[in-house]
């Protein structure tokens, strides 16, 4: 580049021209709310331009952009753009920004807003309101017909025409509504009545009413009701209760306002029933010979008009208003009524005409001639009457003759004597007739019933004949007859014949005799005996187990008649009383079988028996006569009696201990031999040392332990022991012996004792002592060592015989205490299964089974 281009100079005019406005429009919509933007101000200008937009109401805003936000109706108008740098000032066009609205405000014209037109008048009223763009505008009528016009006009106002009229202003973006009231003033027209009935028959007493008077008037009509005398009442409601004859006539009904008034009219008839007859002549009773006349005019006073009606005595009618009778006859006696009526009723008046004459037609009532009664039953009412003038008197002629003054007749209760013939006489200053009737009196038997023979109670054998029997009663109709069995059968006829009598034949026998009046009866009894049979005992199980020292009830029963007198075992006595066996606190030596016999007085040496078999359960005995000899340094030997009293059997165990060590147990077999010793040995001991032993029997009711006893076994030499052993043996088993031989002598002389007492009181009382006498170790000690002794080894006062009365004590209380023992009675000792021991006696062993330890 040379020097001369480098060194160029440009230079550009300044300049200010063309401001524009884009878009270029001269009228831009916008709706009210919105925002206008988007239009923007140019120009060609160097250097570069400023802008400033103008507007109404002095609007300033800097850019070249014009943005008018939430835009509103007073924000319409022209806006321009200027443009200004060095060279000056200029400005665009002007731009009309046109803001659309909804409605703002409805005007009506005139401004009322309620009117009060007459009928036939005429209304304007123009509506007009500021919107863009322009509104429309429609009326709305009373009754939703709708017009599209700015200004209303009626020219004549009906009454229909009364209402609300609304004017409603829009456009696209909107409306705006105003309303005024249009109010009609009219008179009525017409007067409605509700009912709409014009004419009212009605009668004297009823109601007339609610008739109610309404109008279509503005304002509302006042309404008055005109009455027939004059009277007004001002109230819409016509109501009458009760009504009279002055309600007859022309109501009108008036409905008037401020602008006119309008009638309306209802005719009431009120109708009523004739209230007073007259009578022509006045005479209301007449006394007429037969054969004289009667002429009597009846009249009343009633609407609408009435009919006259003459009724005879005889019933019969006659539409005349004059009663004429030219000659009156007997028939003619009575009572005349005029009635007059109409179709709301009637009135009567009743003259009475007399004919007098002899007594005719005597009337019985009821009319029967003949009545059939029953004693106790009531003759009557019966009366007697006679067509007779002037009256009859009346008199009954009873069948006895005599006589009672009295129309009526009226017998109550009735008797027989009083069947017969009975008359009625009917007589006045003329005359006199009479009436009969025949009563017959009927009757059930009564009491009458009788008996051939006249025994009413028979006591016959079984196999015995009982003579026929006849009932016979007195009754009226005769009297049927039926027999009533004492199973309920029934036999017709009046003949009982049972002949040959058994035990189904006992019991009460009834002869009913019975008419259609009624019945009675009477009864026999027959009374069949024999003597018992089926005898029975309760409860029924055998054999009988019972817990010792408890009561026990057995009842015994048989079929007899009479009644059966009873004996138990052990009783001396017959009674009815001994049915029930009681054993009170039972013990054990009366396990047996018990018989009962019944007889009665038929056969006094004729019986019936049976038994039962009471088995009584015990509580084990302690061991008696228990003896311990140490027969070595390490051995002993241990003796005793057991208890062959006690059932079930009772079981032994053996305890034994050193004085500072717990216990050991032996189980020991429950065999024995008939001497009831039992002999055990116990080995593998402490030399020199002392033990002490007791035994145990127990079964399932609890146990009993007997007294301890002890021994200290010997040195442990051998010699000694064997030869002491062997010598203590021998004793033992020689003493053993002398006792075996006497417990059987014992046993042999119970047998034979047992066998020549057989069925005898004192055979357990026997047993029972023997026994006693033989194990007692002390004087007055029983053999059941650990209860409380009674009476079972005899009562000195009772004869001989067992006492088998209840000792006094509660049965529940416990009579084995003293022989119960708790755990902590026993928990030193331990319980060691060993083999059983074999009882003293058998022929396989010299000396005493040995238990090895």
């Amino acid at each position: 580049m040379s020097t001369s281009e480098s060194n160029r100079i440009t230079v550009k005019k300044a300049e200010l021209s063309d401001v524009r406005i884009s878009p270029a429009a001269s009228v831009i919509n916008a709706t009210e709310n919105t925002t206008v933007e988007d239009i923007r101000c140019t120009a060609m200008c160097w250097p570069d331009c400023t802008f400033i937009w103008t507007g109404l109401n002095g609007f300033i805003s800097y850019g070249d952009k014009l943005r008018l936000s939430n835009i509103q109706k007073s924000s319409s108008g022209l806006y321009r753009c200027r443009a200004t740098n060095v060279v000056g000032t200029s400005y665009s066009s002007f731009i009309d920004i046109n803001v659309q609205h909804s409605p703002d405000k409805i005007s009506l014209s005139p401004s009322i807003t309620n009117y009060t037109k007459t009928e036939d008048d005429s209304i304007s009223v123009e509506c007009s309101a500021v919107c863009e763009p322009a509104c429309d505008f429609e009326w709305t009528y009373p009754n939703e017909t709708k017009y599209q016009v700015s200004t209303l006009q009626i020219g004549s106002l009906k009454r229909t025409d009364n209402g609300t009229y609304t004017c409603r202003a829009y456009n696209m973006l909107g409306y705006k509504e105003s309303a005024f009231v249009v109010t009609i003033n009219f008179g009525p027209k017409a007067i409605d009545l509700s009912p709409s009935d014009s004419n009212y028959t009605k009668k004297v007493g009823d109601t007339l009413g609610s008739i109610v008077c309404s109008a279509d008037c503005n304002p509302a009509c006042n309404f008055s009701w005109s009455y027939p005398d004059g009277t007004k009442e001002y109230n819409p409601y016509l109501y009458i209760s009760p009504l009279q004859k002055n309600h007859d006539g022309i109501y009108n009904c008036k409905g008037f306002n401020d602008v006119g008034f309008n009638e309306n009219t209802i005719a009431v008839t009120v109708n009523y029933r004739p209230d007073k007859i007259l009578l022509f002549p006045s005479i209301t009773n007449y006394t007429k010979i037969e054969g004289s006349s009667i002429n009597v005019e009846c009249s009343a006073v009633c609407k609408p008009a009435c009919d006259v009606e003459w009724t005879y005595p005889n019933g019969t009618k006659h539409n005349i208003k004059i009663l004429q009778i030219q000659s009156l006859q007997q028939t003619d006696d009575g009572y005349y009524t005029c009635r007059a009526y109409n179709m709301l009723g009637y009135t009567e008046s009743v003259i009475m005409v007399a004919i007098n004459y002899v007594p005719k037609a005597l009337l019985l009532s009821p009319s029967y001639s003949n009545y059939t009664k029953k004693v106790g039953d009531t003759l009557g009412n019966i009366v007697c009457s006679a067509d007779c003038n002037p009256a009859c008197s009346f008199t009954w002629t009873y069948p006895d003759g005599t006589k009672h003054r009295s129309p009526s007749l009226y017998i109550n209760p009735l008797q027989k004597k009083h069947e017969g013939i009975y008359k009625c006489k009917a007589f006045n200053d003329v005359g006199f007739e009479e009436e009969s009737i025949t009563v017959t009196i009927n009757y059930d038997p009564g009491n009458s019933i009788f008996f051939s023979p006249s025994s009413t109670s028979y006591v016959k054998l079984e196999g015995d004949s009982l003579e026929d029997i006849t009932c016979s009663a007195n009754c009226k109709p005769s009297c049927t007859f039926e027999w009533t069995y004492p199973d309920g059968t029934k036999y017709s006829g009046s003949t009982l014949g049972i002949g040959r009598l058994n035990r189904t034949h006992a019991g009460t026998y009834r002869c009913k005799g019975y008419n259609l009046i009624g019945y009675s009866e009477k009864t026999i009894t027959v009374a069949v005996n024999y003597p018992p049979e089926a005898i029975r005992l309760s409860p029924t199980n055998t054999p009988f187990i019972v817990r010792e020292f408890t009561t026990v009830h057995v009842t015994c029963e048989a079929d007899c008649r009479p009644i059966c007198s009873y004996q138990w075992t052990g009783q001396n006595t017959w009674t009815s009383a001994n049915k029930q066996l009681t054993l009170t606190s039972i013990r054990r030596t009366a396990t047996g079988t018990y018989k009962c016999r019944a007889r009665n007085i038929i056969n006094s040496y004729r019986y019936a028996e049976t038994s039962v078999s009471i088995i009584v359960h015990t509580l084990p005995t302690k061991a008696a006569k228990m003896t311990a000899i140490c027969t070595g340094s390490t051995a002993v030997s241990i003796a005793w009696i057991g208890d062959m009293t006690v059932f079930p059997k009772q079981n032994y165990e053996l305890h034994y201990r050193m004085s500072s060590k717990p216990s050991k147990t032996l189980s020991i077999s429950n065999s024995t031999n008939q001497q009831n010793i039992y002999l055990i040995h116990v080995q593998n001991l402490n030399p020199l040392t002392k033990y002490m032993f007791k035994i145990v029997a127990n079964n399932y009711l609890g146990h009993a332990d007997s007294e301890e006893v002890s021994c200290t076994t010997l040195a442990s030499e051998a010699e000694d022991s064997e030869m002491n052993g062997a010598l203590i043996g021998g004793v033992i088993l020689i003493s053993l012996a002398v006792l075996m031989f006497a417990v059987m002598i014992t046993l042999i002389l119970m047998y034979r004792f047992r066998r020549n007492t057989e069925g005898t009181q004192s055979q357990s009382c026997i047993h029972e002592c023997f026994t006693k006498i033989f194990r007692s170790s002390k004087e007055n000690e029983c053999i059941y060592e650990n209860t409380q002794p009674t009476s079972e080894c005899g009562n000195p006062d009772s004869d001989g015989k067992k006492d088998l009365r209840l000792a006094d004590k509660n049965k529940n209380e416990n009579t084995y205490e003293p022989i119960q023992r708790g755990k902590s009675d026993r928990q030193q000792y331990t319980t060691i299964q060993v083999p059983a021991a074999k009882t003293a006696g058998k022929k396989d062993s010299g000396v005493a089974a040995k238990i090895k330890w």
